[in-house]
């Protein structure tokens, strides 16, 4: 059982308009169910009865449900693309998501690595990865040639040349550690990258 407060101001056609209160997202941490960027109104006047709007667990749904047209979409201006919102469990593609990015570090033998957090996800292989999404972590010596060393879909578990390690999850997201076995002290400078491809 989840109690959670709300406001009936947060989106105004709630409020006495016909519409109701809908989460964006119901994989979403529950400490964030109290807030606003959480939810949105109904597409229909009465809350969808017959059937609700699109899903927000599909990134069809997802992007549909906010009226995305593109993968590469980015309306709050912060440098995230919608579908790496969508992948790394942002509900709202209007708030400000520099703050899901993939932090970096070197391990003590010299190997960088790029450090994520993936949503929980009970029906992917290994429990994370949000559905219809394909992460890639990539690494290059020059930035122009890039070579995968890393990849997981939403049916298969990690897989690649990188030593991937995956944490226990802490509020509803899974940390992921991709380490690169190839970068070593002595040897060129090593960059890590991650890609987020739709499939549908």
């Amino acid at each position: 059982v989840l109690t959670f407060g709300y406001s009936d101001g947060w989106q105004p056609s709630t409020d006495g308009l016909g519409r109701s209160l809908v989460v964006l997202n119901p994989l979403v941490k529950a400490g964030v169910w109290g807030d606003k960027d959480t939810w949105s109104a109904s597409v229909g006047n009465g809350g969808d009865p017959n059937g609700a709007g699109p899903l927000s667990t599909t990134y069809s749904g997802w992007s549909a449900l906010h009226a995305i047209f593109s993968v590469t979409e980015d309306r709050d201006n912060d440098r995230v693309h919608a579908l790496a919102e969508y992948g790394f469990g942002e509900s709202n593609p209007d708030t400000d998501s520099s703050g899901i990015l993939p932090g970096v570090a070197v391990t003590p033998t010299g190997h960088a690595t790029l450090l994520l957090d993936v949503p929980l996800n009970a029906a992917a292989a290994q429990g994370h990865g949000m559905a219809e999404t394909v992460y890639t972590v990539q690494a290059s010596d020059d930035l122009i040639v890039w070579t995968t060393i890393a990849t997981k879909s939403p049916a298969a578990a990690w897989s690649g040349t990188a030593t991937v390690t995956v944490g226990a999850a802490v509020a509803g997201f899974v940390p992921v550690n991709v380490e690169d076995m190839i970068a070593a002290p002595g040897q060129p400078t090593r960059f890590l990258r991650v890609q987020l491809n739709w499939v549908p």
